[in-house]
């Protein structure tokens, strides 16, 4: 089933379905903040002078100390801890419950993650000295922990009849289509002049000849293709149905493909040209026929920060988690 949220095709305001948002670049920005931080911690102090003076503002002194505990309250303090309570309260209830995350998981969990990588974001990582290598290492660990409280979370979801009702009216009631597209839009503001409509028409045309030379759409897509969400994805816009909002010409097109048939350059209104190509067609079901895979697919969707906090109360409810120290960091117990 595709889920996750919603992203624009064009501004008429064609819509197409994505996966749930990557956590690469969560990573590779907690990475790169880390290196970030670590440049502003001190050498070890020596013996002779424990807490050296970094500055002196008027009559003001400020010590590393005073640097440390700033960087440890502000990026590591509070928010970190209560990020270790929680795994540790997950891991509990996995343990009573007798479910586990295998290695095998979590390497394709990871590789899955880095297959959204692009050269700007190597590129990125070369200026801190990060690679691929690292955000892997940091992938392991934060997938393992989203893997596991999946396992907790999920089971403990409730299926009812109109949830049920919702994907169906969304999906198998109507036909739908799994369609690819390159995007080539004008790059102006507001009603593109004739030139700048003859030329972006000129490129793709250009695309047309390469596709009848054997080059692979989804290839183009990803070299060619303006679109931000769908050319990582080679183009791929997912599952869409007569009831998709859409663009009504860019419709009348796309349904009227046959399998494996490429559109010519269709113009979208002030955005540019489109290519489209349909890659199979699934018949519409009826209810009765799905309701149980339905159910199925509603137990795998990612579990959502509603259920994760009302699961995660329920287990601080029955696990005993004291927290010392700073009264800062209590306070996020309430």
């Amino acid at each position: 089933m595709n889920n996750g949220c919603e992203v624009n095709l064009g501004p008429s305001g064609t819509k197409v379905r994505r996966q749930t948002p990557t956590r690469f670049r969560f990573v590779v920005i907690s990475l790169v903040a880390a290196v970030a931080l670590a440049g502003c911690v001190m050498p070890e102090r020596s013996g002779k002078e424990p807490d050296p003076v970094l500055a002196i503002v008027g009559d003001r002194t400020i010590r590393r100390s005073d640097l440390e505990r700033r960087i440890l309250d502000r990026y590591y303090g509070k928010r970190a801890l209560l990020g270790l309570i929680r795994e540790a309260l997950f891991e509990i209830e996995a343990e009573r419950l007798g479910v586990g995350v295998t290695p095998d998981e979590v390497e394709r969990a990871v590789q899955q993650e880095l297959s959204q990588a692009t050269a700007e974001l190597d590129r990125r990582l070369a200026q801190v000295g990060l690679d691929r290598g690292d955000v892997a290492e940091e992938l392991r660990l934060e997938l393992r922990n989203a893997l596991l409280l999946e396992k907790v979370v999920v089971p403990q979801r409730k299926i009812g009849e109109q949830q049920i009702q919702q994907v169906y009216a969304r999906t198998y009631a109507s036909d739908r289509i799994s369609v690819r597209h390159i995007a080539l839009p004008f790059g102006v503001a507001g009603s593109p002049s004739e030139s700048a409509v003859a030329r972006v028409r000129r490129e793709a045309d250009k695309v047309l000849v390469r596709l009848a030379n054997g080059e692979d759409f989804g290839a183009l897509a990803r070299e060619l293709s303006a679109h931000p969400e769908t050319a990582p994805r080679g183009g791929d816009m997912g599952l869409i149905s007569k009831t998709t909002p859409m663009d009504p010409e860019l419709g009348r097109v796309i349904f009227a493909l046959e399998v494996g048939e490429t559109s010519e350059p269709i113009r979208e209104a002030d955005y540019g040209f489109h290519i489209f190509r349909v890659e199979r067609k699934i018949p519409a079901r009826a209810l009765a026929e799905v309701r149980d895979e339905i159910r199925g697919q509603l137990y795998e969707t990612p579990a959502t920060d509603a259920e994760i906090s009302a699961v995660e109360q329920l287990l601080r409810s029955r696990i005993a988690a004291t927290v010392f120290g700073d009264d800062r960091w209590k306070r996020g117990q309430d």
